[in-house]
């Protein structure tokens, strides 16, 4: 059952992250601990967290090959942001080991609410965004 309940989850988390381009470890953290039931298994938390970086990873791989083939990715952003994203993955991954996992889910549910909590009370801006960096490809 829990392979099955993997591989659904798998699937709504990759639609998510092919559909908006996001969304992957805010789903894929609790779906693994709860819906697919890994919070029996020792040190679920870092199971988890592990997991699903790397099937995240994965799949915003595979939606950034479909995107560059239509034009639809701005390399300059694109390797500015993935360097820099490396370097900060590092750094948590190591801080998050040394972390225990009650902690750990503490701070992702906090980030959570805030990031939610942002994204609804930022203002929509009237003018269409500029495209400062964008670099054709």
């Amino acid at each position: 059952m829990q392979i099955t309940l993997s591989a659904v989850s798998g699937l709504f988390v990759g639609f998510s992250l092919g559909l908006i381009g996001g969304g992957g470890s805010i789903l894929a953290v609790p779906l693994l601990l709860y819906f697919v039931g890994l919070q029996e298994v020792p040190d679920a938390v870092h199971i988890a967290v592990g997991s699903t970086a790397m099937a995240v990873g994965l799949n915003a791989l595979i939606n950034s090959i479909y995107h560059l083939r239509r034009r639809n990715l701005s390399a300059r952003v694109g390797t500015l942001f993935a360097t820099f994203g490396v370097l900060g993955s590092t750094v948590g991954a190591y801080v998050g080991h040394l972390t225990s996992g009650t902690v750990l889910l503490a701070a992702f549910a906090v980030a959570m609410v805030a990031i939610g909590l942002s994204m609804f009370l930022q203002r929509k801006r009237r003018q269409r965004p500029r495209r400062l960096l964008h670099v054709a490809l």
